[in-house]
């Protein structure tokens, strides 16, 4: 399938959400036409000269928009899943355009420790949404007992390289991210 990349400094996992500023007529024009392509997708970019696109971006659909008095189209999306990318090009209208397929990710089925995740991982996590109010306008829905949504979000709020988060990407990444991200809580605690 052929879908619109978006190329942008954000990293997201599904079930992510993210607010983008739009105001160039080409993402513009791929907001309109999103029901005929069946989306876009999010591809990490820093927008630097020559910059190699990694192979998969986050495929996301649309929660919620506005426009702003000055026309900045704001978006609200979510990410579904990931994808691999393929064939990127640019068609006519200089938008980034790839073959996609679906990338696996982690599953319901990794095996977690119920005990070690609400003491260490839920309650930061609960603090960090409660202390910033663009977390909480973006996510009408939290699950914070939810092993795979929790680590996902704090990957996406890390300050971490985007070299060092894609790693997790990979679908037998969970158990590596979950310790990871243990890790980084322990020896920061006295910061959250």
């Amino acid at each position: 399938m052929k879908l619109p990349i978006f190329p942008l400094p954000i990293y997201l996992l599904p079930n992510g959400i993210t607010r983008l500023r739009i105001f160039e007529q080409r993402y513009l024009n791929m907001v309109r036409d999103i029901k005929n392509t069946n989306g876009f997708a999010i591809s990490y970019s820093t927008g630097k000269p020559n910059e190699v696109l990694p192979t998969w971006a986050s495929k996301v659909e649309l929660v919620d928009f506005d426009m702003t008095d000055d026309g900045v189209l704001i978006i609200d999306v979510k990410c579904t899943h990931l994808v691999n990318i393929d064939e990127l090009e640019y068609d006519d209208n200089k938008l980034l355009v790839a073959n996609v397929s679906t990338k696996s990710h982690w599953s319901s089925s990794v095996n977690i420790n119920d005990n070690a995740l609400p003491a260490l991982l839920n309650q930061p996590l609960k603090a960090v949404f409660a202390q910033n109010k663009i977390l909480n306008d973006l996510y009408k829905e939290t699950f914070f007992d939810d092993a795979l949504w929790v680590c996902s979000r704090w990957l996406e709020l890390m300050p971490v390289s985007f070299q060092h988060k894609s790693h997790f990407t990979s679908p037998d990444s969970f158990e590596e991210a979950l310790q990871f991200i243990e890790t980084v809580l322990i020896s920061n605690q006295d910061n959250l």
